[in-house]
Parts: structure tokens; sequence; C-alpha cells
């Protein structure tokens, strides 16, 4: 997980609000604020736009200069934004991302991956232990956000690597 702010974006902040913005989910808000929180702490006057939306329009806003700061997961940068099709580093990231006068800020310093969760009781019912295991049940209401199912890394990916031949709700 890293932030992502225009290039050298503190010192043009001479008496003007930086503006931090988030996405429009839980976590993305609370990120929002350890952020706004850290630059009030350090004596700067901010501006919160939380729940602005998705990743892209976060990263539009942000390329638009109507917003100064925002927190983004290296994976989306690198397959939604940027669409790099292959794992690449911190640093490669930000070498993307100075060509259009952005760039990363230390990373925050934790993972947060994609999970898949079941009801235990579904688990249980049809034993379930394993995502290949799921080919078998396309009865299962699969319900995916609209970010993975697009990502490749996300369902296209599971598609190719387990064989889903269907598209969940």
């Amino acid at each position: 997980v890293v932030t992502v702010a225009l290039f050298g974006w503190l010192p043009l902040f001479a008496g003007e609000p930086i503006v931090v913005a988030s996405k429009n989910f839980t976590e993305s808000y609370l990120l929002g604020e350890v952020i706004a929180q850290r630059l009030e702490q350090a004596g700067m006057e901010v501006d919160r736009r939380f729940g602005l939306g998705g990743t892209l329009i976060c990263f539009e806003a942000l390329l638009a200069g109507e917003i100064d700061v925002y927190v983004e997961y290296s994976g989306t940068l690198e397959q939604t934004i940027l669409k790099l099709g292959q794992r690449t580093s911190i640093l490669g990231l930000n070498e993307h991302l100075l060509s259009r006068g952005l760039s990363l800020l230390s990373p925050l310093g934790f993972n947060n991956t994609y999970a898949i969760a079941v009801r235990k009781e579904v688990a249980e019912e049809f034993s379930l232990e394993r995502i290949s295991q799921l080919t078998d049940y396309r009865d299962l209401r699969v319900v995916v956000s609209h970010e993975f199912l697009e990502r490749e890394d996300g369902w296209p990916g599971m598609r190719r690597v387990y064989g889903f031949d269907w598209i969940p709700e």
C-alpha cells in the first residue's frame, strides 16, 4: 500500500491547504484520515475530500490537480491504473508515475491482498478447502467488485488458473 502524490508537492503549498482524498470504502477513509492527521501534526492545513470515488476517479483527480494526495494499493496502481501486466517494484512504479508529474511516498508498511470468503455452512456442506474446488459448484453465487472482475490479477487470472468458465455477479 502506497501513497500517491503530486511530485514535489510540499513546497507548492505556501498557505494553501493540502487536499487529501480517499476512495469510497471504509479502509480508504481511515487511511486518508491518517494521512490528513499526520499533515496537520506537521503544521499543514488540510482539506479532506473523502469518498471521492473509485480508483480511476481518484487517480484522474490527482492528475488534474484537483487533489494532492490519496492512498493507493501498489497492485491496483500496477494492474488497473498503469496496466503493466506484470509485477513491478515500488521503484519501477515510481518511474512510471514521475513522467506524469506524480510520485509515490514511502510504502505504508502493510499488505492488503485479495481473499476469497465463503460462509462456514457452505464450506462445510461442500467440503470446500481450496479455490480449485469451486469449479465443481457452478451454482454457488460468487460476488466480486467491478474492479476485481476486470483486473488481470483478479477474476481473469483466476479464470485462467482455475478454469472457471462462468462470470460472477
